[in-house]
């Protein structure tokens, strides 16, 4: 739980959106349908020390954990300690619920922007005048997921290269092209996005 909190804390501090807010997830599939659980993600930090004590197992303590060279070592031993102190001791239990609420808002987001997604592309190419009726959060979680396919590299796809490509969809004086992540180009012509 704690974990979670400070995942919560150091993403909501780099401006990241609703996805990357959900945190950790009890289970996530990690390659080929194998999943990696994390049991134990709802249960603080000291609950789990204690349990261990009562049941006299030795607890490995990971020499990173301590090293304040690490942003995550200092938002746990300086950040939240100064939380808990202003806000009280449930901050944990808080931050660790939004990372809760944040997973329902971006399945929920994603499943929508799924069943749009049909409706918008048609042979590879972005329809544009189907978008421009969809929120802007659906419209840039197709954006991002159309990007991705036509060959962006996802991890270092910025909000910047995704709103850039909304402006050249959405506004009629920019024409294009423009590249974005992975060297992909993307131009808008006769109401459709290209790759």
């Amino acid at each position: 739980l704690n974990d979670q909190a400070e995942t919560v804390l150091l993403r909501l501090a780099r401006g990241s959106g609703v996805r990357s807010l959900a945190g950790m997830r009890p289970v996530t599939d990690i390659e080929n349908g194998v999943p990696l659980w994390r049991p134990l993600l709802g249960v603080p930090r000291e609950h789990l020390a204690l349990s261990l004590q009562d049941y006299q197992i030795e607890a490995h303590e990971d020499a990173h954990n301590s090293d304040e060279r690490f942003l995550r070592v200092k938002i746990r031993q300086r950040l939240m300690p100064l939380l808990r102190e202003v806000i009280g001791d449930g901050v944990d239990l808080a931050l660790s619920r939004t990372a809760w609420l944040s997973q329902m808002d971006a399945d929920a987001l994603d499943a929508i922007a799924a069943r749009a997604w049909t409706d918008c592309i048609d042979s590879e190419e972005i329809v544009t005048s189907r978008m421009a009726e969809l929120p802007l959060a659906i419209q840039t979680r197709i954006l991002r997921t159309w990007l991705v396919a036509r060959g962006a590299k996802s991890a270092s796809l910025t909000l910047e290269h995704v709103m850039a490509v909304h402006r050249l969809m959405s506004d009629p004086r920019i024409s294009g092209p423009i590249k974005v992540a992975g060297g992909l180009e993307v131009s808008r012509e006769s109401g459709r996005l290209r790759a």
